[in-house]
């Protein structure tokens, strides 16, 4: 169990092993569902007993990206767009059970890529530079992150600085412990797109280095 209280002797060492023991795998989670059934009885149950407190993980596979075939079908947009408003009912029934049966919990929700609908509706592997502009891979790499805090004024103190993902669980554990301490551990925000930077020690830079590389 973590410490009730942070004291100089004990709280480097603590958020120290465990924050870099999550970013480096080190944890596991207790149970594991799948697809492979109707799962949504599993996820009731889970959030509706909120009793011992515990990290629940809820991958969605809504809304999805496109096919990635490295060809736009004809109603692409449409499909995207029926399989978001399915994502936007599962996620408004899930905000309903917590905020009746956890209201004072913590509640990440977060994109782990974007649609990939412009250009070629395919991940960026293999598209020449020429054929890349902010747009485009902003539609790919771009998440949306919102947090629900239960309480917003403590969380206002150490909230602002989100960059990157990985920026989140520190953040949450600065607001627990309503302590600027973990902010600390937050990687350095350095995102590459095949060696190229995006963002470089805080630093956007995707547009400038694209245009170097289509100069190239």
């Amino acid at each position: 169990l973590p410490p009730r209280e942070f004291r100089t002797t004990e709280k480097d060492v603590f958020l120290g092993f465990i924050l870099e023991s999550l970013f480096m795998g080190e944890f596991r989670f207790d149970l594991i569902l799948q697809d492979g059934g109707d799962l949504t009885p599993y996820k009731t149950a889970i959030l509706e007993n909120p009793e011992p407190r515990r990290i629940v993980v809820i991958h969605n596979y809504y809304p999805g990206h496109t096919q990635i075939s490295g060809m736009c079908r004809p109603d692409e947009s449409d499909i995207y767009r029926e399989r978001f408003s399915m994502a936007l009912g599962m996620l408004r029934q899930d905000m309903e059970r917590i905020r009746k049966y956890d209201p004072q919990a913590i509640v990440v929700v977060m994109g782990d890529h974007g649609s990939y609908l412009s250009g070629d509706c395919t991940a960026l592997t293999q598209t020449p530079w020429d054929e890349m502009d902010e747009d485009i891979v902003r539609d790919r790499f771009n998440t949306m992150v919102a947090i629900r805090w239960p309480d917003k004024e403590r969380a206002g103190k150490y909230d602002k600085d989100l960059m990157i993902n990985q920026d989140i669980l520190p953040t949450i554990f600065a607001y627990l412990y309503d302590s600027p301490d973990p902010l600390k551990w937050k990687p350095e925000p350095v995102a590459r797109l095949r060696g190229v930077p995006v963002i470089d020690h805080g630093r956007y830079c995707l547009p400038e280095n694209l245009e170097k590389l289509k100069k190239n």
